[in-house]
């Protein structure tokens, strides 16, 4: 290695400074400042069903939640326990290909996976052919809607 490079590399990996020391803090500082004013938030889109989830907390929603598999993940950033995310792997294909098939109406599967997973309330887009099969479903009713979500719940436990 050349001597001037040496020294150079040498002098870097020497002590710091005080000075070096405070003036690194207040770089933290002015770049850590601004998300403590404003927290990092999802916004709305396709994938976040912010007000549906808040409606579900406000009404005590609780228990097994039947969703969509593109909200699984925001239902896991917001600590709510999904019945099928973005980690298909994990879930096997025989449970996937029934999921799909049964929340498509493919099958006639739904109330049967609704019964033998304890579901309680359910989180779907609109335009879902879930949301049409619950809304024809005895012992479910309609509780909340929006452009991103309809939650329905089990009779018993509407609120």
């Amino acid at each position: 290695m050349p001597a001037p490079l040496a020294g150079a590399l040498a002098d870097l990996a020497g002590g710091a400074s005080l000075r070096g020391g405070v003036a690194v803090g207040f770089v933290m500082a002015a770049i850590t400042l601004p998300f403590l004013w404003h927290p990092l938030a999802r916004k709305p889109d396709p994938y976040t069903p912010t007000a549906a989830l808040e409606f579900a907390a406000a009404h005590h929603l609780s228990g097994p939640v039947f969703n969509d598999y593109n909200f699984g993940g925001y239902l896991i950033f917001t600590d709510v326990k999904p019945f099928v995310d973005g980690r298909a792997d994990m879930y096997g294909d025989a449970f996937l290909k029934r999921y799909i098939e049964a929340t498509r109406g493919i099958t006639d599967d739904l109330p049967a996976m609704l019964d033998q997973y304890h579901v309680t309330w359910t989180l779907f887009p609109p335009k879902s052919p879930a949301v049409t099969l619950i809304d024809h479903l005895s012992g479910w009713q309609k509780v909340y809607a929006d452009d991103t979500a309809v939650i329905h719940a089990r009779v018993d436990t509407a609120p």
